[in-house]
């Protein structure tokens, strides 16, 4: 196969115009795609090869070899050109709405041709059985033939005299003897052909009209089962439209009665947070409440301490003796509870226990001295 010959521009594809810019052109099909006008040949060719791989063309017909991807082709490729009026904006449109519509013709046939080879091979061995009739065809169009059966059945005896002087004496011989073998051909077949009797006639007859009876018959039967058939199809397609006004009726009645259940719910809810939020509120008062009563008494039992401390500073500042008495008293009561240490230094029940033995002693000595006094 001879190599490919290369426009003016260098490039495949690309033609350049008088006015010194280029533009390139795609063909799918029996369609071809304008790519649009550039100043330089080079970029025409790298937009052409970036559409080129979009439509999944070979690398042979591509005017770039060191390009390997798509994407580097579409990296590659120069920006459109720029459009200015709305003319240039609509065709500029057509034209990415036509590659898109061909790249996904040709993805489409590419599929159909990787999932049904045999497909593609009958399409294929079909176009050339066309290409082969018409080659024949043209050839015998070119061939020296004058139309014998055309001619032989005209009716006009004169002109075909007047075509027999115009011929050559060896046209003549030649026509003759086609026409010689033409007769030879229909006497054998007319040899062959025999005498249909009166009897077969009839019945030929007599089976057609069984053939037409049966015809009939089946005509009638089919237009039967196409009257049951149509009668089943309107009774299940009322059946269809009542179960769906049926299936809509119970779709509102269970949306109905979910949004009554939900508005009941949250009304529930919003009842049982009001009262939780009372609960709440008395709880935090009572708590409130709780706190400061406890504060309060803590605050007593801190007064009471301190005057517990205070009293048996003033009983012991007014009775020194009882100490030793208090001393026994806070250590006994420190060793029932199992205090090991006594040498810790007093509590305010530790003074509260010494007072109360402060006061027996003094009470003590009070009844002592009424004794010796009476």
């Amino acid at each position: 196969m001879p190599p490919r010959r290369r426009p003016a521009s260098g490039y495949h594809g690309v033609r350049a115009w008088p006015s010194g810019q280029f533009d390139a052109e795609i063909r799918s099909g029996d369609e071809r795609i304008r790519l649009g006008t550039y100043d330089m040949a080079h970029e025409v060719a790298r937009a052409y090869d970036a559409v080129a791989w979009r439509l999944g063309r070979s690398r042979r017909t591509m005017n770039f070899h060191d390009v390997f991807t798509r994407e580097q082709a579409e990296m590659l490729a120069p920006p459109p050109p720029p459009v200015i009026t709305r003319e240039q904006q609509r065709r500029q449109r057509e034209l990415e709405q036509r590659l898109l519509i061909t790249e996904r013709d040709e993805a489409l046939r590419l599929e159909w041709a990787r999932r049904f080879p045999e497909d593609v091979a009958a399409t294929e061995a079909f176009y050339a059985q066309k290409e082969e009739e018409k080659a024949a065809l043209k050839a015998k169009k070119k061939s020296p033939s004058f139309g014998l059966r055309t001619l032989f059945l005209a009716q006009n005896f004169t002109l075909f005299l007047l075509f027999l002087e115009q011929v050559t004496a060896d046209t003549r011989k030649a026509l003759f003897e086609e026409l010689l073998w033409e007769h030879r051909e229909l006497a054998e077949a007319h040899d062959k052909c025999q005498v249909i009797p009166e009897a077969s006639i009839d019945a030929l007859k007599e089976q057609l009209a069984t053939a037409q009876r049966e015809k009939d018959e089946l005509s009638r039967q089919h237009q039967e089962e196409l009257n049951a058939l149509k009668t089943s199809y309107q009774e299940l397609k009322s059946q269809l439209i009542q179960l769906g006004l049926d299936h809509a009726k119970a779709l509102k009645a269970a949306e109905v009665t979910a949004a009554a259940k939900l508005d009941e719910a949250l009304e529930n809810a919003c009842n049982a947070t009001v009262v939780l939020r009372a609960e709440l509120e008395e709880m935090t008062k009572a708590r409130k409440g709780a706190e400061e009563k406890a504060a309060r008494l803590e605050e007593g039992h801190k007064e009471c301490d301190q005057l517990i401390l205070q009293t048996d500073t003033l009983a012991l500042r007014l009775f020194p003796d009882s100490q030793r008495y208090a001393v026994k008293k806070v250590d006994a009561q420190r060793k029932d509870k199992g205090q090991a240490d006594l040498t810790v230094p007093w509590t305010p029940k530790d003074h509260l226990v010494a007072l109360n033995a402060r006061v027996s002693h003094m009470r003590c000595i009070d009844r002592n001295l009424s004794d010796i006094l009476m």
